[in-house]
């Protein structure tokens, strides 16, 4: 009895291994196919975007934080955002109208019916359990929610669809307003957190949501934020 509890926990151990061990050769393919995917971004924009989606249709079904980051990454090459992480952080560091001018950078095609968006907001930034990625995430929400009741894309058609919002709205689940709203108030706590207490970002978000935790004052604080030039 004992030498077959002995074998068929070996066996057990030897499948539980074998499956860890093919996630990792997943995984690692699909880490050596997005390097590829962001060579190829310097070079050729389509062979780029075809190499991403190889590489987010790898990571698809998986659930480890490394296979979120692929697949966040691989968003971003597939509508042309990857190279604009630098510019999107420069905007909220400097200059005048600073979210808006960030904002402009996300907005996708078909802004909230992109398919990419919603792989990004879903999936690949909740599942990267990642800060920084998750900031994008947010920014990226408010963005195209706000792009999707706004004119264009433009960031000052941006500033003109949040002054149209009602903040009364903000409480009700599903609304444009509450949604900006809950994004905001996630990119603030994930900018501000530890070190990024001092950022830029935690100092935008912190002066454009207010001090109030009320959703209500939230929104109009963000429609303050944005009529002014800050």
């Amino acid at each position: 009895m004992r030498k077959i509890i002995k074998t068929g926990l070996f066996v057990s151990m030897a499948f539980i291994l074998a499956c860890e061990t093919a996630e990792d050769n997943s995984l690692e393919v699909a880490r050596k196919c997005i390097d590829e995917a962001a060579r190829l971004v310097v070079t050729s924009t389509t062979a780029a975007k075809a190499q991403a989606a190889i590489c987010e249709a790898r990571v698809s079904s998986m659930t480890s934080k490394e296979s979120g980051k692929i697949g966040f990454a691989a968003v971003l090459i597939l509508e042309d955002k990857f190279t604009l992480m630098s510019n999107i952080a420069s905007s909220m560091s400097s200059g005048s109208n600073k979210l808006a001018n960030a904002m402009e950078q996300l907005v996708f095609t078909g802004d909230v019916a992109n398919t990419n968006y919603l792989k990004m907001v879903n999936t690949y930034g909740p599942r990267s359990q990642s800060s920084g990625i998750q900031k994008i995430t947010d920014l990226a929400k408010i963005a195209n929610v706000t792009r999707s009741i706004s004119a264009g894309s433009t960031a000052a058609q941006l500033e003109t669809g949040i002054a149209g919002l009602t903040p009364a709205n903000a409480s009700t689940p599903g609304t444009s307003e509450y949604q900006i709203v809950q994004a905001a108030i996630s990119m603030q706590a994930s900018s501000c957190a530890g070190a990024g207490a001092t950022s830029a970002t935690c100092s935008v978000l912190t002066q454009a949501i207010g001090s109030s935790a009320d959703p209500v004052a939230i929104m109009t604080a963000i429609q303050t934020y944005a009529a002014g030039s800050n």
